[in-house]
């Protein structure tokens, strides 16, 4: 028997409503489920090049601890889409584990959200810190770290207790945290996550925590903690076969055990004996703790980046701070002395650190503290950390006048452009990309900002921009806006990666 047509009719709507919201529900599936982009690290004509789905990118990143609306806009508008975010005191304000065990990113969400609102196209690198919570640290007095401090000496305390770097407890805890914290921002905004920066340590640079008491006291006093001294045995059992005998060999003392040794004591780290420097022919403890002292850092790091890597599909890229090696003013302890390892660790894809602090006036040479050649030989991708200021900088407490507005700035480009071009020598250069950061939240919009290699990029295919902000328009005016930022020239034509006014300043 035939249906009414009007029967029929509705059929067909109901069938079309049932295709429709079946549809919908499966994109909305897709949608959550979706791995990010594929972004990786890999050779680019001789160097370290960035690539999105295969395609090369201009890596110059963006970065404000929270992103501000006109500063997002004005980048946006100028061809810049990649942008990073976060920092330490904002992690420890709103941590993701909260004491009563729930798990919240409602700050994250916020600033993803609000980033996108801005430029729904922005690809995001925050940064993530693996630190765990004021809370955690309180609460495991026997897993924080325990700095050595000198008799009569006050130290302001506001940034500890903070848990040692070789807390296996602090690390086991805190990692099905932060996994969530991957995968919701993998499932929420998958299609606009570049990587994760993996932060910890002092301002999220994985130093020592002592680093933070470097005005007080020199040198650092390293960490005393239980983690670490059981993190110390644990090296020393594999680098001498758990054999006794070699222990006792190399400590040169007959009574030294696994069981009974020691993290060495400022005295003992401070001591030398052959013209400055320690010859492990007469004693190998202090060495081998320094050895040991930074493969946790290098460990550290290789475990967050792992776990990046493991909950992304391998599709998210990896950068830390680390590295900071070369014209450091500070203690050994400090420092980032087992380079030479993380080179060898495949999860992490990035460095960087800032230029040199010591020589940014008129005159210095701004120079990088990291060995660029040596990163670029183990394919990592440098990230230089270009935080200068202008006059114009508002917002930070204590601003770094030093900049004098352009000269300073200048240099940034000079260097950019020196260190841009085809390879001249067989060993392939340095690839640099370059993070701007301007304060707290405040961007000064005084400087060129250029990806390394611009020109090279774009005759094989790299999107890099047409066209970048110049300071003080045509005339040199420091045009004020609402953030102290500078208001920009138009598109104006580019040489190597720089605009053309900059590289005919420079003779380019």
């Amino acid at each position: 028997m035939r249906r009414p047509a009007s029967i029929e009719k509705m059929l067909k709507r109901k069938r079309r409503t049932v295709v429709w919201l079946s549809t919908c529900c499966m994109s909305a599936a897709l949608v959550a489920g979706v791995p990010p982009q594929a972004w990786e690290v890999k050779d680019l004509n001789g160097a370290p090049g960035l690539y999105r789905d295969g395609a090369p990118v201009a890596p110059l990143f963006f970065w404000q601890w929270e992103l501000q609306e006109p500063d997002v806009r004005e980048m946006s508008r100028r061809g810049f889409d990649l942008f990073a975010m976060f920092g330490s005191f904002p992690h420890y304000k709103h941590p993701y584990w909260r004491a009563d065990g729930s798990f919240d990113t409602a700050y994250y969400d916020a600033q993803f959200d609000a980033a996108l609102r801005w430029n729904p196209s922005a690809q995001l690198l925050p940064r993530l810190f693996v630190t765990a919570p004021d809370w955690w640290s309180e609460l495991n007095t026997n897993e924080q770290f325990v700095a050595e401090v000198p008799s009569g000496v006050k130290v302001s305390w506001e940034h500890l207790p903070r848990e040692s770097f070789a807390s296996v407890k602090a690390r086991e805890e805190v990692a099905p945290y932060y996994r969530r914290l991957v995968r919701h921002l993998i499932d929420k905004y998958g299609r606009n996550l570049l990587g994760v920066h993996v932060t910890n340590g002092p301002w999220g640079e994985d130093f020592s925590w002592d680093a933070y008491f470097l005005q007080k006291f020199r040198p650092a006093a390293g960490d005393q903690s239980e983690p670490m001294r059981r993190a110390f045995v644990q090296y020393l059992r594999g680098k001498y076969g758990n054999d006794v005998s070699r222990l006792r060999a190399a400590f040169k003392d007959p009574a030294a055990t696994f069981e009974t040794v020691k993290v060495p004591t400022k005295a003992e780290r401070l001591r030398v004996n052959a013209d400055g420097w320690r010859d492990p022919a007469e004693g190998r403890k202090v060495v081998d703790y320094f050895e040991c002292h930074n493969r946790v850092t290098v460990d550290m790091l290789d475990y967050w980046c792992s776990l990046v890597k493991e909950e992304s599909g391998g599709k998210l890229a990896t950068l830390v701070f680390y590295g900071y090696t070369q014209d450091e003013r500070w203690p050994v302890e400090c420092d980032h002395r087992a380079i030479s390892e993380l080179y060898l660790r495949p999860s992490v894809d990035m460095l960087s650190a800032p230029h040199t602090y010591h020589r940014r006036d008129l005159g210095g040479d701004g120079e990088m503290r990291q060995y660029l050649a040596s990163a670029a030989l183990h394919g990592k991708l440098f990230v230089d950390e270009g935080d200068d200021m202008s006059h114009l900088e508002r917002l930070k407490p204590r601003p770094d006048r030093r900049a004098r507005f352009r000269e300073p700035l200048r240099r940034v480009f000079a260097r950019r452009r020196v260190e841009g071009g085809p390879p001249a020598r067989d060993l392939p250069p340095e690839r640099r990309a370059h993070l701007y950061r301007f304060g707290r939240g405040s961007l000064v919009q005084q400087v060129l900002a250029h990806a390394p290699h611009g020109a090279r990029c774009r005759l094989h295919g790299a999107p890099a921009p047409e066209s970048l902000p110049h300071p003080g328009g045509d005339h040199g005016d420091a045009g004020r806006g609402k953030h102290g930022y500078v208001h920009l020239a138009p598109p104006r034509p580019q040489h190597g990666g720089v605009p053309a006014r900059a590289a005919q300043f420079f003779g380019g």
